[in-house]
């Protein structure tokens, strides 16, 4: 499965443009992702040196994702600007799940609650 991945209130709490501080069980949730052969796509809206910064945090925190603001496969059969993927995780999304973290400047994704969706076997 093809997943997208936002970056800031996703995978670090909202302190654009820097690094806010990570949301608890992101770096987790995508690890095994990853592990189990998902393919995910760092989908930001963040370009130049605070791309740059996004892609060097998760690299650091052994995330490589397959692509970054593209689908290496798209251009096959699309031109479109809009990035395809099967799931979509943005703090942004209607339905992703939000949770409050103490000291973060707004809810973030429940890392909890998505590793639910894509690790229960009733969900597949």
């Amino acid at each position: 499965m093809i997943i997208a991945i936002d970056f800031d209130g996703t995978i670090v709490d909202h302190n654009y443009p820097l690094i806010g501080r990570p949301v608890p069980h992101a770096i987790e949730t995508m690890k095994r992702l990853i592990k189990e052969k998902h393919l995910l796509i760092l989908y930001t809206v963040r370009s130049g040196k605070y791309l740059d910064a996004a892609v060097d945090y998760c690299e650091e925190n052994d995330i490589q994702f397959w692509a970054v603001n593209n689908n290496p496969e798209q251009s096959k059969w699309s031109d479109s600007p809009k990035v395809h993927a099967d799931k979509y995780i943005d703090d942004a999304s209607v339905g992703v799940p939000l949770r409050e973290y103490p000291d973060f400047l707004r809810p973030a994704v429940c890392w909890e609650s998505v590793s639910k969706y894509f690790f229960n076997p009733t969900n597949s």
